[in-house]
Order: structure tokens, then sequence, then C-alpha cells
């Protein structure tokens, strides 16, 4: 075995620690300029937000059938997204969650979209998660959010939970009946 020192990279995970003030960040700007560049949008116009206003009215179900190169082409994309998603971007879940549920046959809008975030990733490639260590006392801290019936594709809810000292991120998706809207899943202690 060799110590080869400190990690800097694991997975196209870029790994950057600062001891002294207890802190590590991850991003994954490399993997981000290499998907972009893949998928040539990398002189996309800068956008910044993961989807644009009004998404909802064009994710609904392609009537006709997609070409096997249009499919194979939306679901490396969707891939893709979800390696950055999964390892330092919880900010494109609901976007990627969303997309995600039209890869057996998705539209022309919906591939207009998947590049949309593409953009958005090409425009924010700089963003790190960045974890802060030390002794403040706060303990476990988590930030969560849900898309508690702001947009209704098949009653999709999806809920996040962003745990920094423990686990990057937890993730709860169901299906959900219209009525009644509150639910509680609690995210098990060991996480």
């Amino acid at each position: 075995m060799t110590d080869m020192g400190e990690i800097q990279s694991y997975l196209s995970v870029n790994i950057t620690r600062d001891r002294a003030n207890c802190t590590m960040e991850i991003n994954q700007k490399d993997y981000i300029q290499q998907v972009v560049e893949r998928f040539g949008m990398r002189d996309a116009n800068p956008v910044y937000t993961p989807l644009p206003a009004g998404t909802e009215a064009h994710l609904v179900k392609y009537e006709d059938q997609a070409s096997t190169s249009e499919i194979k082409k939306y679901q490396q994309i969707i891939g893709s997204l979800l390696y950055v998603q999964i390892g330092s971007r919880p900010d494109i879940l609901f976007a990627v969650a969303c997309l995600s549920q039209y890869a057996s046959n998705p539209s022309q809008q919906h591939l207009r979209l998947a590049k949309y975030v593409l953009a958005y990733l090409n425009t924010t490639k700089d963003y790190v998660l960045c974890y802060a260590g030390g002794t403040s006392g706060e303990g476990l801290v988590g930030y969560a959010d849900s898309s508690w019936g702001d947009v209704m594709i098949r009653t999709l809810r999806v809920m996040g939970l962003v745990t920094p000292q423990y686990v990057i991120t937890s993730y709860r998706f169901r299906l959900f009946p219209l009525f009644p809207l509150v639910y509680y899943y609690p995210i098990p202690s060991y996480l």
C-alpha cells in the first residue's frame, strides 16, 4: 500500500480540504464541462434556474413515438444529469426527476428542457458543496424542500433533505393522491 497524500478527486468528484478551517468542498466542474461539451452546449446562453418558468405545461406524455436515436440521446443526457445530481448538485434534483419520467419516449420539448438543465450547469459549473466542521455545537443541520402542489405531473411530489455533516443527500420520491397534501416520511436516524 502506498500513501499518495490527500485525496483530490474520486470518480469525477473534485475534493478540496482546508484542515485549518475544518471545511471540505466538493464539485464536479471537470465532469460538467465534459458533459456540456459532449452534448454541444458549451456556448449556450447563460441561464440561472434549473428549469424555465412554465415548464409544467410542456411536461406531458408524448403521444407519438420518438426515434431510437432521440431516445438514446435523451437517456444519455438524463444519465449524465443524474450522476451530477447525486455527486454534488442537489439543486437540479427536481428538474432531473421530472425529466427522467419521459426517458422511454421523449418529445423534442423534453429534449430542449434537458438541454436547458445542461445550460444551467454550464452557467453554474463553479458551484461547490461546502461542508463545515468544527465545534460550533450546532450538531446535525438539515435543509429540506419539496414540491407540494406546485407541479401537477402525475401528482409527483419530491422531498429532499440535505444533511451536510453526515450524508450528502437523501431524497424521497412518492406518487401521492391529490388530497390530502400533507404526509410525513421520517428520515432514518442512521442517515
